[in-house]
Order: structure tokens, then sequence, then C-alpha cells
């Protein structure tokens, strides 16, 4: 992996498309060193008889860019997880296995909030909602840029109907209809 993040990169892009969740196991020890007098990485193995650790192949990518490649691997949705050697690997698949077929977790749950999924945008019900009037409030808010973009389906076909037209909409009297249509410069 160390060789070509970007070849990991594709890798994971294509097969993102594939799945609802994606796990990276990084088997390995290693950590930051000089390859070639330039930030590298440097990797470490179990001797034979398993009690030491002993020097590896060094790469050129550097660890800080390493850690930054696995925070925005994070921020994507997919979850790094480094393991020590091909024991850890093992232990890890079968526990995330077993974990998997639990019906309820409760990992953290007084802490864990909902994602939040925003409302859909529309350009239109924001643009109205942006109008200003000359104490800088805004002349009308989500309900009513709702109902009017509702009706006349565009700001700028609200922008240019006549007072009393605007005030025929559920929400919207013609006191506001009047302050709407001065804040955007016409004269009434």
């Amino acid at each position: 992996m160390l060789s070509s993040l970007d070849d990991v990169e594709t890798q994971l892009r294509k097969d993102m498309l594939e799945v609802d969740e994606m796990y990276l196991l990084n088997e390995g020890v290693f950590n930051g060193t000089l390859h070639n007098k330039k930030p590298g990485t440097q990797v470490w193995h179990l001797s034979k008889d398993r009690k030491f650790l002993i020097p590896g192949h060094r790469f050129g990518t550097s660890i800080a860019l390493f850690y930054a490649w696995i925070y925005q691997l994070d921020k994507a949705g997919i979850t790094y997880l480094p393991t020590f050697d091909w024991v850890e690997t093992a232990q890890a698949l079968v526990t995330m296995h077993n974990n998997s077929l639990k019906p309820e977790h409760t990992t953290l749950k007084r802490y864990i909030k909902h994602k939040v999924v925003p409302k859909e945008w529309n350009n239109q019900i924001q643009t109205l909602m942006g109008i200003r009037d000359n104490h800088n409030k805004s002349v009308v808010g989500e309900k009513g840029a709702k109902a009017l973009i509702g009706e006349f389906e565009t700001a700028w076909r609200v922008m240019v109907q006549e007072p009393e037209d605007l005030a025929m909409v559920e929400g919207i009297g013609l006191i506001t209809a009047r302050k709407l249509l001065t804040a955007i410069g016409r004269i009434i």
C-alpha cells in the first residue's frame, strides 16, 4: 500500500460504488523515517522466532502524507483498520463478522447522534429567504418562501408580480408582499 497510495485509491474508488460499507485493513507495522534523505516510511517485520521486530523495506511515502490520506478516507466513509500481522487480521475479520450478526449494538449508544440528512436545497426558496429589508431582517421565512415558489415556481416570477397577487398566497399578507417588492428595489 505504501508503494502507491494512488493505486490503492483507484481500487477503493471502483469498489465504493458496489458496497454499502468499506473497510481498509492494513496488515503490518511501520513508522516514519528517511528514505533517500527525504521523509519516508519504514516497514517492520517479526523475526522468524517471533521475538523481535526487524527493519524491512523503506518507501518514499511520508508518514504525514499517509496519515492525511487515512484522514481523508475516513471522511469519505472508509474505515481504516491497522493490524499487526496475519494472525491479528484473521482475528479482526472474525470479530467484525460476529459483531455484524448482533441484532443491536450498544457501544456509545448514549452518545451517538443519528446522522443528519439535509433537506433538498431549492435555490428559488433560498433566494427569496435571502431578501432583506432596511433593518437587515429576512422579509419572508422558509414557510412563506415555499408557498410563493409553490405558486409562482421561480423567484423571478415572484418578483415581477403585483403586491395584491402575492398577498393571495397563503401566509403572505399585503404588507409582507409590499416589503418584499420594495426590498428588491421595486417602487410600489
